[in-house]
């Protein structure tokens, strides 16, 4: 259960950050909404100053907040994602900082291992 949610926690860093490698419709639909609330949230409260370089046409849009956001964040996700969890996962971990390529790897190789175990 563990290595689900850690794994789940990584994809969504990915997604919030706008890194996420999978493209199809629901992950570009995805992209469009978070690029309509980070619009807003640079729109607000003096963010514009704190990052005049991130605008819809940085790529992706609003790098830098997005960035920003999850790095002030991450670990309240991550508490929430383990709210109800009857086994305890431990601290916030690191794996959303380990590129999805190596981490989708590592994901496979792993379910490969306990599939072959079995049979």
């Amino acid at each position: 259960m563990c290595s689900a949610i850690k794994y789940s926690f990584a994809d969504i860093g990915d997604i919030i950050r706008g890194r996420d490698i999978w493209n199809n419709s629901d992950s570009q639909n995805i992209q469009k909404h978070l690029k309509e609330i980070f619009k807003k949230i640079h729109e607000q409260n003096g963010i514009k100053e704190k990052y005049p370089s991130d605008s819809e046409n940085t790529n992706p849009p609003y790098k830098t907040l997005r960035d920003d956001w999850w790095t002030a964040n991450r670990e309240q996700i991550w508490k929430a994602m383990n709210c109800g969890n009857t086994t305890t996962c431990g601290t916030t971990p690191l794996d959303d900082y380990i590129p999805q390529e190596l981490r989708w790897l590592d994901e496979w190789s792993h379910t490969y291992c306990v599939q072959r175990k079995k049979y």
